[in-house]
């Protein structure tokens, strides 16, 4: 009998876990720089240039999770028909004088592998061009594999764009932030968590600006299921749980929520809805229309003043 057999979910969600250590490391990268620099984004090109090409070893070790991630997933969807299928065109030899077996220990497909099986085995369908993606990334992977490092100069940017597009193809219900959110609740540093001091809405919250700056539009939308353009508010309820006023964050700059309609906003990472009256906010320096109601009763929901 074949014993620990992997199940849907718990590949599923180490194919993200390995996603997101490899995200929220690209965006410390990036935020890190952009913290840092003294110069203004229209003259940072040269030392941002300069600043990337310390950034190789980080680079390759994203791409490295990337590619699990990749080959984590799609192990995923061929196992949510059945285990069994990891083990297709395998030469395991098995002893008959062994009772159990355990999964792990059989040889499982190859990697180079697994979208043929998805494609002819699954219900999921993935994009022609998800091929390339998946190459893309195993081939550097692979590099790393066997010489130590990739000695591809790679511009950040360019990862965010695949990477995105990554995730917008393996995963497309638009829970982006909330799986984000989920991986920094689980992280070591939930060991610290307390509530007051210590929140995952702080961790995201250092790291949020490159996501929303740099993810192109088509990209975001896949991600999150709105446009780029489209106008973020702060959800008070999010900003409150997270005790981001005790690290003097500014709700301007953790809006995670949008308009659905006329009278609700809808937010990204705690996916709930909140009812919003429609009138101008009370300081004269905002141009915010959307105040809350209930248990923020007054709130701006774009500067966060109360009238």
């Amino acid at each position: 009998m074949i014993t620990n057999l992997p199940t849907a979910e718990q590949l599923d969600e180490s194919a993200k876990t390995a996603f997101f250590a490899g995200w929220v490391d690209l965006m410390r990268m990036i935020s890190d720089f952009e913290n840092y620099s003294q110069m203004s984004i229209a003259h940072q090109t040269a030392e941002r240039a300069e600043y990337y090409r310390h950034c190789c070893a980080e680079i390759d070790k994203i791409y490295f999770w990337a590619s699990q991630s990749n080959e984590l997933a799609l192990k995923a969807m061929i196992v949510k028909v059945s285990p069994y299928l990891l083990l297709l065109g395998v030469d395991n030899k098995l002893k008959g004088s062994v009772k159990d077996i355990d999964f792990t220990e059989l040889r499982t497909l190859d990697a180079v592998d697994l979208l043929a099986v998805v494609s002819t085995a699954t219900e999921r369908q993935l994009a022609p061009e998800f091929r390339e993606l998946f190459t893309a990334f195993r081939t550097r992977r692979n590099k790393i594999a066997h010489q130590g490092k990739a000695d591809d100069r790679d511009d950040p940017l360019t990862l965010v764009a695949l990477m995105a597009r990554q995730y917008g193809t393996l995963w497309p219900d638009h829970r982006f932030l909330r799986d984000w959110f989920t991986y920094l609740s689980g992280t070591r540093h939930s060991y610290f968590h307390d509530g007051k001091w210590s929140t995952p809405h702080m961790q995201l919250y250092e790291i949020l600006s490159p996501f929303f700056n740099h993810v192109r539009d088509g990209h975001m939308k896949a991600l999150t299921g709105i446009s780029r353009k489209t106008r973020r508010y702060c959800c008070l309820k999010c900003y409150s749980d997270g005790s981001l006023d005790r690290m003097g964050a500014l709700e301007t700059e953790f809006r995670t929520a949008y308009l659905s309609d006329n009278s609700h906003l809808s937010c990204l990472l705690c996916e709930e809805a909140f009812e919003v009256s429609r009138i101008k906010c009370s300081s004269h320096s905002c141009k915010g229309n959307v105040i809350a109601t209930g248990d923020w009763e007054g709130a701006c929901h774009l500067c966060g003043s109360y009238g």
